[in-house]
Parts: C-alpha cells; structure tokens; sequence
C-alpha cells in the first residue's frame, strides 16, 4: 500500500466544447512496487475551478500512475491536487 496526497493537478484545454480537452497528471509514489501489478484509487481535492471529472489512471509504472482529468461543461478544469492510493494485487 502507498499514498501520494497533493500533487498538483492539470487544466483541460477543450474551451466551450464539454467533455473534451482532456489533460494528463503523473502521480510519483514514495517507493518503487516490485511490478505494476497494482491498482490505484486518484480524487480531486481542494479548490477546483470549471466542472472537472477524474477519469482515472492511464498509465502506470513501477513508481508512478498517469491520471486524466477531463472537463463536464463547456469551461476549462481543474482540480487544486489530486490525492492517489495504490495497492499492490
């Protein structure tokens, strides 16, 4: 198990069109897992502006997770941070 909490969160970039302009995060944890045979948990947290959804992890590695944020209405997003947890399966 490891927890990464605050790392700073990206803004989408689809302007007036919803659901578009999807940006990415890298999520660095503390320590490397031995494979990436883990599974992570990401949400936004503290201040967010627009509507911005969390789609989940993208990507992983043996030490980081890719998550993408897109936005629900016509107005770029954001979250402040976003907070991850991952377990090993």
């Amino acid at each position: 198990y490891q927890s990464k909490r605050g790392t700073a969160g990206c803004t989408t970039s689809g302007g007036a069109t919803a659901f578009t302009g999807s940006c990415t995060t890298g999520i660095t944890f503390p320590r490397s897992f031995a494979d990436t045979n883990f599974s992570v948990v990401c949400f936004g947290r503290s201040t967010f502006t627009g509507v911005p959804l969390l789609q989940g992890a993208t990507a992983t590695a043996v030490n980081t997770a890719t998550v993408q944020t897109l936005q629900e209405t016509g107005v770029n997003a954001s979250f402040a941070t976003i907070d991850c947890i991952a377990v090993h399966d």
